[in-house]
């Protein structure tokens, strides 16, 4: 028996029921635009700017401190984004990249994968948020 197909049995759906339409514009030069997603629908996130927990720490150091032992978990606006429909951009691009949703528009802080069991391209992308 192989893997689960976590994007098909669980995210999909949950798209469908709590997906909101997105546009996503990168902060190049050329203020690239992405409003759809992988299946040529529209770009779906799902709204977690009530606060979402997002983990910073691991493996850093500063100075003689090693904060490789230290997470620290706080509450930030975040919204959620399958990573098959940013398939095609270097995820460095996120940052400082604006998304549009629910009539309101956020700068995009930072991201962190959220894989499901067939790894990290079949799963999710928290993206951090502030207000734009």
């Amino acid at each position: 028996m192989g893997l689960v197909d976590f994007g098909t049995l669980l995210l999909d759906p949950n798209y469908t029921v709590f997906g909101e339409t997105a546009v996503l514009t990168l902060d190049d030069t050329a203020g690239t635009v992405i409003d759809k997603g992988a299946d040529g629908e529209p770009l779906q996130v799902i709204d977690k700017t009530a606060g979402a927990a997002a983990g910073f720490g691991g493996s850093h150091s500063r100075g003689n401190l090693d904060f490789s032992d230290v997470n620290v978990l706080t509450v930030v606006p975040a919204a959620m984004v399958r990573a098959v429909d940013l398939a095609t951009i270097d995820l460095a691009e996120l940052r400082a990249a604006t998304i549009t949703f629910n009539g309101k528009a956020w700068t995009i802080m930072a991201h962190e994968m959220a894989p499901v069991t067939t790894g990290e391209d079949c799963g999710e992308i928290r993206l951090i948020l502030e207000t734009a």
